[in-house]
């Protein structure tokens, strides 16, 4: 995409090269945050698991988000928080299977 008799690149070139420095900076930023959120709180994933349901996630919620929001953590020890938190009365389910969702109990 150089002109002719021109060395410099045209502006329509650099589009997509502008685009994608966008995406590797935010992926970088919340790589980032995930890093310094680790190395500020060392905690057990089931740890991580049961406050990011309790203070970050919305007020319903399904496993999957959880496991997009910590992909560290397996789907066996996501289930065992679920389970626990649960049977605590501090979260309900609606629904079965994958596709259930899952409620704060206002208050807890």
């Amino acid at each position: 995409m150089v002109s002719q008799g021109s060395s410099v690149p045209s502006w329509r070139a650099l589009i997509p090269v502008a685009y994608l420095a966008q995406v590797v900076a935010g992926a970088y930023d919340d790589f980032e945050h995930r890093v310094a959120a680790a190395a500020a709180e060392p905690r057990s994933k089931q740890d991580r698991v049961c406050a990011y349901i309790l203070e970050e996630a919305p007020q319903e919620f399904r496993r999957r988000e959880i496991e997009r929001a910590l992909p560290e953590v397996s789907q066996a020890t996501i289930r065992l928080v679920l389970n626990e938190l649960r049977d605590d009365g501090r979260i309900t389910p609606h629904g079965g299977g994958a596709a259930a969702r899952w409620r704060r109990i206002s208050g807890t």
